[in-house]
């Protein structure tokens, strides 16, 4: 994008950006809209297409219940999660006739929301806190621990680091690769 920057003046400059196919995390969200000095609004989806979210104007986000039927498990118990708690999503599509997916394990996860923090918005969808993304996304420490999402984390609080990585090839070892910005 960096590179990009200098066309992207002469030509014409949106008014709202839709996001979707990665997590739109807020350093992702500030670059957009500081480069594009529009709205920016979050969409979630998959290939399989049997759960859908979206974001609201407000900044709510809501999992389509039109499109789809979800559900969150916990991940250890296969029991539904209670409000505030990180989930497994699981969607049975109910637009596809001809191959119906059933109970589908996504293999994202998802934090519901808590029944205090609802908005009022009049949207009734399922509203949803954050949409942590695929439970593969994890560093392996010697004795086993998960260490699940760290380059998220590394990415929102470093400043200066335009992307991030990490490589675990050996179990008691990972490589930070970075892009730097000028605020480096």
């Amino acid at each position: 994008i960096k590179h990009g920057l200098e066309s992207l003046k002469k030509i014409h400059i949106p008014k709202v950006v839709i996001c979707s196919g990665e997590n739109l995390d807020a350093t992702k969200r500030k670059y957009i809209k500081l480069n594009l000095g529009c709205d920016i609004f979050d969409f979630y989806s998959h290939e399989e297409s049997i759960i859908m979210g979206m974001e609201g104007v407000t900044g709510s986000k809501y999992l389509m219940d039109d499109f789809g039927i979800h559900e969150i498990i916990n991940e250890n118990n296969g029991e539904k999660v209670t409000p505030g708690e990180i989930g497994l999503l699981i969607g049975t599509g109910i637009n596809n006739y001809s191959m119906p997916l059933i109970r589908y394990l996504v293999g994202d996860k998802i934090q519901t929301i808590l029944p205090d923090e609802r908005e009022k918005t009049g949207i009734y969808f399922q509203q949803y806190k954050t949409l942590i993304g695929r439970k593969d996304d994890v560093i392996y420490t010697p004795d086993g621990k998960k260490l699940n999402f760290l380059v998220d984390i590394l990415h929102q609080r470093l400043d200066g680091i335009i992307s991030s990585q990490l490589v675990q090839e050996k179990i008691d070892s990972v490589k930070l690769r970075i892009i730097k910005g000028k605020n480096f």
